[in-house]
């Protein structure tokens, strides 16, 4: 079983261990010492899931582009609801 460290202990820092985000936030994980992944997965008007994706070359970059991502496909989901609702 690998060594796991837990938040607030020496050593753990956004690198070594990750901390929890609120639901909602998506997630942003380092893909390779250039890349960074920040990733979505919202619930669909028909119940299913889809994941989108944004790259960066920092996580504060990633951060950033996340958050524009999930503002832009929240509103594109509300219209899909409202739209399923009239029709």
């Amino acid at each position: 079983m690998p060594f796991v460290r837990r938040l607030g202990e020496e050593g753990c820092g956004s690198q070594t261990c990750p901390s929890v985000r609120k639901s909602g936030t998506g997630c942003v994980y380092q893909i390779n010492d250039h890349l960074w992944e920040g990733s979505y997965f919202p619930r669909l008007p028909d119940g299913s899931r889809k994941k989108f994706n944004v790259y960066a070359k920092t996580r504060e970059e990633c951060e950033a582009e996340l958050a524009k991502m999930i503002e832009q496909k929240k509103k594109e989901i509300a219209k899909l609801k409202k739209k399923a609702k009239t029709a």
